[in-house]
């Protein structure tokens, strides 16, 4: 009886630890399928993050040529305004002199004064000449005047469409850093990702090889 005993005791010791090896083989069979199915995930998420990668090298550079950009036309805009301020003080300039010019026809003209004497030392034909000179170098003047508001009026076209490409340059730089930042927020969560799966695979693999010592130890009391 003792004998048989015993006996049954080892078989269904050998049966307990078969049992355990078939649980154990089926742990390692998931184990494997997690490990299969989160390095697949993992080869998704790197496409992923290479081709974050190369969106946010694309949008820096971007960024880079239109601060470029930015600053040139900010140069330009700098330049064109020291010329308008240049060209409004010129034209200030010659239209006090055509008012001074047209003062002095007037009072050449008018003043009874200039006429009597004039008239008195019998000088008509110099004061003829002198009313018309003066006449001529208010004509130059105004011509003068008229060119330098036309100009004026063109270098001041001209501020107004550099100020508006900067203005337009400027909300494109700020839409790129913008997108930039949802690239890198996104980025860097796929990066987040990527470090929790490569933790996962570690703990999965080292269960792996546990499952798989623990196996190999049935697998000898079994034999």
């Amino acid at each position: 009886v003792i004998g048989f005993a015993v006996h049954t005791t080892s078989a269904d010791d050998i049966g307990n630890k078969q049992n355990q090896r078939a649980q154990i083989g089926a742990q390692m069979n998931q184990i494997k399928a997690l490990i299969a199915a989160a390095k697949d995930q993992e080869g998704k998420l790197q496409t992923i993050i290479t081709q974050l990668d190369g969106e946010v090298a694309t949008t820096e550079q971007s960024i880079n040529i239109a601060e470029v950009k930015v600053t040139e036309i900010q140069t330009a805009l700098s330049i064109a305004q020291d010329h308008l301020i240049a060209v409004q003080a010129k034209l200030a300039a010659d239209k006090r002199e055509l008012s001074t010019e047209m003062v002095t026809i007037y009072e050449m003209a008018n003043s009874s004064t200039t006429i009597t004497t004039v008239l008195s030392a019998g000088n008509i034909s110099d004061f003829v000449d002198r009313l018309q000179a003066a006449q001529r170098v208010a004509s130059a003047e105004q011509k003068l005047t008229d060119q330098v508001t036309a100009e004026a009026a063109d270098i001041q076209a001209t501020v107004q469409s550099i100020a508006a490409q900067q203005a337009e340059e400027q909300a494109v730089l700020a839409q790129l850093r913008s997108d930039s930042a949802v690239l890198q927020n996104q980025l860097a969560l796929e990066d987040q990702a990527r470090a929790y799966l490569v933790q996962i695979q570690a703990q999965n693999e080292q269960r792996l090889k546990d499952a798989e010592a623990a196996a190999a130890l049935l697998d000898q009391e079994i034999a």
